[in-house]
């Protein structure tokens, strides 16, 4: 067990220093994404449509007028049938 810890620790160190190594002198995401160095950029992500009509609808409207660009859906949810219904009609798969 305390094999199997060190090996784990290990493993987390070095994943920490490679990081470490290769963020020094690289761009940020900001950059990446084509802003300035030091934008503040904000992620909308909408958490399990499919739980209710009125989320499905507010994630959807969110999509189309570009607000929000990310979701998760967890597919056992009553609505998930009918929200991809809706969303395959206005093309937002």
């Amino acid at each position: 067990m305390q094999r199997m810890f060190l090996w784990f620790l290990f493993l987390l160190v070095s994943f920490i220093i490679k990081n470490c190594l290769l963020a020094q002198g690289s761009e940020t995401l900001a950059e990446r994404l084509g802003y300035a160095k030091d934008a503040k950029l904000l992620m909308v992500h909408a958490e399990d449509p499919g739980v209710a009509h009125s989320q499905n609808i507010a994630s959807i409207a969110a999509t189309e007028k570009g607000t929000m660009n990310s979701g998760a859906i967890y597919g056992l949810l009553p609505m998930v049938p009918r929200d991809c219904r809706i969303r395959q009609r206005t093309s937002l798969f």
